[in-house]
């Protein structure tokens, strides 16, 4: 018989997106032993639809404004062009709306902005999570569907340009994958050793300044660059195709 683990499917429980308390009793996020602030993932529920979020809870069940996920994983929490055709959407029945606002968390005196899952690999996600200037980002994400893989290294690779990229320390807490703090150069500071569910403790630095040069102006320098060097390249062209002209005429 085999002794490989079997994985079962749990329903979440769904709180209300605007709910100001927790739940008690047995969907108690805190439980008896835990005392807040404590960051959580949970399904959050609106207008018949649902968000993938992330949320603060505090002191008494007290619920801080929930993160909806900004950019919803095709294919496994949307379809593409599911806002522009409806129909799409309603025939897959995991679909999850894409968050509108930023809302940072708090929790001892620090603005936290949050990256769901794998939104920590897409800096324009961080870019837009970093102008509302938080003191730091933190990443809550699950990796257990690729447990055996390289997917949780590779997936903390791909999260560290964030942390350069907005200047920001980035702490990941990470389920069935690697729990790690990035600091604002991109250095991994701390680290468990493997994807065994482990604790990390860490003490991030908080924000130092105003935005950086990319969360202020993005990718546009680039392009200007590039813009610039195509148009160079094109004008230097056509004045070396005037000259073989020119070169052409006095030799006739």
């Amino acid at each position: 018989m085999s002794s490989r683990p079997r994985a079962t499917w749990c329903r979440p429980s769904i709180l209300e997106h605007d709910a100001a308390r927790g739940p008690s009793g047995p969907r108690d996020v805190l439980g008896s032993a835990a005392a807040g602030p404590v960051l959580f993932g949970a399904v959050t529920r609106v207008d018949g639809g649902v968000y993938n979020s992330a949320l603060t809870i505090g002191e008494k069940r007290s619920l801080q404004t929930a993160q909806a996920k900004l950019r919803p994983l095709w294919f496994g929490e949307a379809v593409p062009l599911g806002d522009v055709f409806p129909v799409l959407a309603s025939r897959f029945p995991r679909a999850v709306r894409a968050g509108h606002e930023v809302a940072l968390q708090h929790a001892a005196g620090a603005r936290i902005g949050v990256l769901n899952c794998y939104e920590d690999t897409l800096s324009s996600v961080a870019r837009r999570i970093a102008q509302s200037l938080p003191d730091l980002i933190v990443n809550i994400t699950n990796d257990a569907w690729f447990a055996g893989s390289a997917e949780s290294e590779l997936h903390l690779r791909l999260a560290i340009p964030r942390a350069v990229e907005t200047r920001l320390d980035l702490v990941r807490a990470v389920n069935g994958g690697v729990p790690s703090w990035v600091d604002a150069t991109g250095r991994v500071r701390a680290r468990t050793a493997t994807a065994e569910p482990n604790v990390l403790l860490v003490t991030p630095a908080l924000r130092q300044g105003g935005p950086s040069w990319f969360v202020r102006f993005g990718e546009a320098p680039l392009w200007l660059l590039l813009t610039a060097l195509i148009g160079a390249a094109a004008l230097r062209r056509k004045a070396r195709e005037r000259e073989l002209r020119r070169g052409y005429s006095a030799a006739s």
